[in-house]
């Protein structure tokens, strides 16, 4: 691939994101209502298209490293689950367990599917390219990547009030998952573990239908949201995010050869 202007990355990224945005649905259509067929074609407009992006751009080689998924497995393992230990003690103090639910086939499906591909393919490749080839600063990407992953979810409010609850709770969530991933030098393990581990928390126990919450959830999930920031502020330096880089970074990423893994 040649190298484009900025402006050319970002039309090409927010391109195929609306590419997926709109044929996926057609797709599932002509499947039928098998479940398991169903999960699989829509999982694979996550990975397929990014897959098909970065080896055009890359090759075979450097793929990984550029979603942030060639490292740092064993430190995003550690840091997700601590970070997310308030939370799971907090569902349990107030929650109620969902004893006839729990099985692997719902981990699966409400935890580590969706936390995984919803990561790997908001956060390193909407986020991250817009961020990293684009030239786009961290707000603006984290804008736009927050805006369409709040829309992806507000299927789950129920009234108008609920909507726009949902809608703000995905946005931030998304902001969040986005300053992680950049400060913890663009190690995607760190949100992947962080989102999976609070979709299943999520699951295990009685607490609300959507990501909304409660207030005795969302207090919960704001200890968790803190110590994770907390910690990163104090751990990670320098920080990755500069001022002057809040909103433009100025010229778009330059491919000369592979990264090498």
């Amino acid at each position: 691939m040649k190298n484009p202007s900025k402006w050319g990355y970002a039309l090409l990224i927010i391109g195929i994101y609306f590419t997926v945005k709109y044929i996926r649905p057609l797709s599932l259509d002509l499947v039928g209502t098998d479940p398991s067929l169903r999960r699989a074609i829509y999982y694979s407009w996550y990975i397929l298209p990014v897959l098909l992006y970065f080896w055009i751009s890359w090759g075979t080689q450097g793929v990984w490293k550029r979603l942030g998924l060639a490292k740092g497995l064993p430190e995003g393992l550690l840091y997700g689950f601590l970070f997310t230990v308030p939370m799971l003690l907090g569902f349990i103090f107030i929650g109620e367990p969902k004893f006839d639910s729990w099985s692997l086939e719902m981990v699966v499906v409400s935890a580590l599917l969706p936390g995984f591909f919803e990561e790997l393919y908001y956060r390193g490749f909407v986020f991250g390219e817009l961020y990293k080839r684009a030239g786009w600063g961290f707000l603006l990407a984290a804008a736009f990547n927050g805006l369409v992953f709040g829309l992806s979810h507000i299927w789950q409010g129920n009234t108008l009030g609920q909507t726009i609850g949902v809608f703000f709770v995905t946005f931030s969530g998304a902001a969040w998952f986005a300053w992680l991933y950049v400060e913890w030098r663009n190690n995607l393990w760190v949100p992947i573990t962080l989102h999976v581990l609070m979709n299943l928390y999520w699951a295990l126990f009685a607490i609300e239908s959507n990501a909304l919450g409660g207030v005795g959830a969302n207090i919960f999930r704001g200890i968790t949201i803190a110590l994770s920031v907390i910690f990163t502020l104090r751990r990670k330096k320098p920080r990755q995010i500069t001022r002057n880089e809040l909103w433009w970074k100025g010229s778009a990423e330059q491919i000369t050869e592979p990264p090498k893994a």
